[in-house]
């Protein structure tokens, strides 16, 4: 979520021409270019440029004083897939960064995964520019919780950026074409991979987590106790409760239905992406399972 203030000076200079156009692209079969042009207004363009990190490094929270100088995994990926078509760079920016970031062993205080797309980052400089003083007493904080140290923290207790990863990356090369699949990029510990051998890590996650599943549906479990205890979009202490008031065992496996969707569309893209048939399979198998499990009993 974006929480920018309007910068209105800067905005008045774009006065001619009041919006911003995008020239969108979509190649169909026989290579016509069909998409409409979108306009945006210069003022959210602004605001979406102070937010973008320095370097390339994909874009931040927001400009406030808890979130600005973070880069956190699910958000990035919302702000890529709303503005896949407009802004392609910065969709690309963010499938790149958090490739990069992603999980390559196993870790109980930071919960990394292999294959598993971060939750949040901090450091404590950009480019060199030291972060605000709040933002290093927060990174100190978490790092103590989380593991890292005072120059960087890397924290995974999310289970919907994975998921989320997979079909954001999917839809751009549905949109742009399959380059970005083949660009190399240097993960955090130090190792080169393509985009393509990071979307399989990242699919093979999805997998082997449905598959390890008790309910045979994609899951998750802190294995931290300072971490975050409900590891989706709705991760406040209080974020999922029992019919009857009482909070989910965050101990325990929990599998959401919205989670299921986003499994759903990695397993598919992996299948589409990779070549993968038996990701194809285990995608329908898990859009019954999950049908079975959740639909309401109308008896």
């Amino acid at each position: 979520m974006m929480r920018v203030s309007p910068r209105r000076a800067q905005a008045d200079a774009y006065t001619n021409p009041p919006f911003h156009t995008h020239e969108s692209v979509s190649t169909s079969a026989a290579g016509a270019h069909h998409q409409p042009m979108f306009l945006t207004p210069p003022s959210a363009l602004l605001d979406l440029r102070a937010l973008q990190a320095p370097g390339g490094r994909g874009i931040f929270a927001s400009r406030g004083p808890l979130f600005s100088s973070a880069v956190f995994g699910r958000d990035s990926l919302e702000v890529a897939e709303d503005l896949l078509w407009t802004e392609r760079a910065l969709a690309r920016e963010v499938l790149v960064t958090l490739a990069a970031l992603q999980g390559t062993t196993y870790n109980p205080v930071s919960e990394e995964m292999p294959g598993r797309i971060h939750h949040e980052y901090r450091r404590d400089k950009w480019n060199g520019v030291p972060v605000p003083p709040a933002a290093l007493i927060i990174l100190a904080q978490l790092a103590e919780q989380w593991g890292g140290n005072e120059h960087e923290m890397i924290y995974y207790g999310t289970a919907d950026a994975t998921p989320l990863f997979c079909r954001v990356l999917d839809r751009y090369s549905t949109i742009y074409g399959p380059e970005l699949l083949n660009a190399t990029i240097r993960r955090h510990n130090g190792e080169d991979a393509t985009m393509r051998e990071c979307l399989a890590a990242a699919v093979s996650h999805v997998a082997v987590t449905i598959k390890a599943s008790p309910y045979g549906l994609y899951d998750f479990a802190h294995t931290n106790p300072l971490s975050i205890f409900y590891q989706v979009w709705k991760d406040s202490r209080t974020g999922i409760v029992h019919l009857g008031g009482e909070l989910a065992n965050a101990s325990a496996p929990i599998a959401t239905v919205e989670l299921q969707g986003l499994a759903y569309d990695a397993l598919r893209a992996g299948g589409r992406l990779l070549g993968k048939d038996h990701y194809q399979k285990l995608a329908r198998e898990l859009a019954y399972r999950t049908i079975e499990t959740f639909a309401a009993d109308d008896g």
